[in-house]
């Protein structure tokens, strides 16, 4: 996470309206070191996200502290301020940059290492956080390979700092109305913030607008610093309490599953401002924030914010599934290597040469381009062999259509052709697709299928949603919630529907049941048991039935212990990979749920494993081509090939 420092800065850290604070570099150090373990060790941290959130409130407070008083000085010119954050924040990052394109050149795939020149044109553009939220979640299990991902916040910090610094130098000394633009723009964004949670969880954690309230939080205190109220002196240790208090109930009580950032937001950037706001001798900040390893951790906060998550990721990418704790311990440390080495090397040393901006900005620019090259050249396969790219790129636009056609589908448009992608409608003849990701893929052959026949396909489909009644998943308590409401909006849709006449419902059922995926012991979902699954899917086909609907359930496919690609032939592996299951391993695996879809009544259960099992070990490829797209979800090939070996019967019956 960026940090800025003022327009003299002394030799350690940042100065404020009072001086150079050690104890805001120990701050930094508490929200820099949360972040990391929430990433490397997130059992141990379950809230060390939010070490963002103390972040955007340190540089909200630094930044506008900084311009007020060069504002009150007559000192502030608009590119006098540019100029430092190019010096403040291009150096580590440019580093960064290059070093992930580099290794990337190494250890990637085609489809990959254009993905990552795609996320470094971002970076380099500072629009990380709008090209993420087009993606995906944050929280979803491709963010954990993305290198890449982390850089949304800076985004975020860079957009805020396009118009505040415009704002403050238009308002001048007119302090009442400062003030009240930064009660308004506070007050609005966190309005926003709290609606979109709800209505658009992926929104409300990615956009600027739900997201500057954060660095306004800052900014009220920078002015109640540069312009203090005229009462009695706050009750300072007592204040600093508070805001421990605050931020360390931030790190325990939220986590993945919480309504974030919303109102729980409140209790990391108060617990910051109270911190903040109590001065140095208070407390906590004495005693603790401003010891003199807390002030070495700050001081490299930067630099380790951005090497820690590539470190993670590229070595998430290169063993194709979680990492053992050892090799996460061992990335947090090369992480904290990289930072110091990227401080005391590159950063500290150009953040204050003025002539840099010249040679900073057109580097940025070249590395900008390099990604963008990747992106043409799709990643530049050729260094892997021909057959590789073959095998890497067949179906893959296809299967990154209809992987993403419903990413953020609302339930207040249940057909979804108000959000998605559409298949081809019959006016009079169709099916319908329910259910999470793997009906998005399976959707796809669907529709290829049955096109030719002139008959349409719907699909109402969310991702980590199995579209059944009474069944509500989700990454947050409002994914969830829209997950229940969009089963039942599919269901009385469909329903209210002549033209179709046949519902198939796909997901990955197991997950639900086991809570994991095969082989794993850490378990993502909260497991639903069999018969709740069985009561579920019969209540659902019985709603439909009334109205003359026939439902087949279409059983989940074995899923592998890796990705087919993660024993592809990489330029660089930590160790080979097993990505191959038999169907042994896979009836253990689906056990329990295999029981439940057995007393299931009211549904066709249409099996997958005498097509994907037919011979031992399962079926991962067919006529040189990929059958999945990872470990679990199918690939268009695959999706193509359950549609016309599982599911042509029932299909055209």
């Amino acid at each position: 996470m960026s940090e800025t420092s003022p327009a003299a800065p002394p030799p350690r850290g940042q100065s404020t309206a009072t001086g150079y604070r050690r104890d805001i570099d120990g701050l930094r150090a508490v929200a820099v070191l949360s972040v990391v373990a929430f990433h490397a060790f997130p059992a141990w941290l379950p809230g060390g996200f939010i070490g963002v959130d103390v972040f955007f409130v340190i540089s909200g407070y630094l930044i506008s502290s900084i311009i007020l008083c060069e504002a009150g000085a007559g000192r502030f010119t608009l590119t006098g301020f540019y100029a430092r954050r190019i010096r403040r924040i291009l150096p580590a990052l440019l580093t960064v940059l290059i070093a992930c394109l580099g290794f990337g050149w190494l250890a990637l795939l085609a489809g990959e290492y254009a993905q990552l020149g795609k996320h470094v044109v971002a970076g380099a553009a500072f629009v990380s956080n709008l090209v993420l939220y087009s993606e995906s979640g944050y929280f979803d299990n491709a963010a954990e390979t993305k290198p890449l991902l982390h850089l949304w916040s800076l985004a975020i910090e860079e957009q805020f700092y396009i118009f505040w610094p415009l704002l403050l130098a238009a308002v001048g000394s007119r302090r009442h109305l400062l003030l009240g633009l930064i009660l308004l723009i506070g007050l609005l964004s966190l309005a926003t913030g709290v609606h979109l949670t709800t209505a658009d969880p992926t929104a409300a954690f990615y956009w600027p607008v739900a997201r500057f309230w954060e660095l306004m939080v800052g900014g009220l205190l920078a002015y109640l610093t540069v312009y203090p109220p005229a009462q009695p002196r706050l009750p300072r240790h007592t204040l600093s309490l508070l805001g421990a208090a605050l931020l360390l109930a931030g790190l325990v009580l939220i986590n993945r599953g919480s309504a974030f950032p919303g109102y729980w937001a409140l209790l990391p950037t108060f617990g910051a401002f109270f911190l903040l706001a109590t001065g140095p001798e208070a407390v906590v900040n004495r005693r603790v924030l401003s010891l003199g390893p807390m002030v070495g951790v700050g001081l490299i906060s930067y630099p380790l914010y951005l090497w820690h998550w590539p470190l993670l990721s590229f070595a998430r990418i290169l063993e194709s599934q979680p990492l053992e704790r050892n090799l996460r311990a061992a990335a947090v440390l090369l992480a904290f290597v990289l930072a110091t080495l990227t401080y005391v090397l590159i950063e500290r040393p150009l953040r204050h040469r003025p002539r840099v901006v010249g040679v900073l900005l057109p580097a940025m620019g070249l590395v900008a381009g390099m990604g963008l090259a990747l992106v043409f050249t799709q990643g530049y396969g050729q260094r892997l062999g021909a057959d590789v790219v073959a095998r890497s790129n067949s179906g893959d636009e296809e299967h990154k259509v209809a992987l993403t056609a419903c990413r953020r589908f609302q339930p207040s448009a249940p057909r979804f052709k108000e959000d998605c992608l559409e298949y081809a409608i019959s006016a009079t003849r169709n099916v319908a697709v329910f259910g999470d990701s793997h009906a998005i893929v399976a959707a796809w052959g669907i529709a290829e299928f049955l096109a030719p026949h002139g008959i349409g396909t719907y699909l109402y489909s969310k991702t980590a949603c199995p579209v059944q009644l009474g069944l509500r998943y989700g990454y947050s308590e409002a994914d969830a919630a829209q997950c229940a409401n969009l089963a039942a909006d599919a269901v009385r849709a469909v329903a209210a529907d002549p033209t179709v006449q046949k519902v198939f419902i796909v997901s990955r059922g197991p997950m639900y049941l086991a809570g994991s995926a095969p082989g794993r012991s850490a378990r993502p979902y909260e497991m639903v048991t069999g018969p709740a699954f069985r009561e579920s899917l019969e209540a659902t086909a019985h709603t439909l039935a009334t109205s003359g609907k026939r439902v087949y359930y279409v059983v989940e496919n074995p899923e592998l212990p890796a990705s087919p690609y993660a024993c592809e032939h990489r330029p660089l592996r930590l160790h080979a990979k097993h990505c191959t299951v038999t169907r042994a391993e896979t009836e253990a695996y689906q056990r329990d749920y295999q029981a439940a879809l057995a007393g299931v009544s009211g549904v066709a259960v249409l099996h997958t494993l005498d097509a994907f099992c037919a011979t031992d070990p399962c079926l991962t490829t067919r006529d040189g081509t990929y059958l999945y797209a990872d470990a679990d979800h199918l690939s268009v090939a695959g999706s193509r090939y359950q549609a016309q070996t599982v599911l042509s019967g029932a299909l055209l019956d």
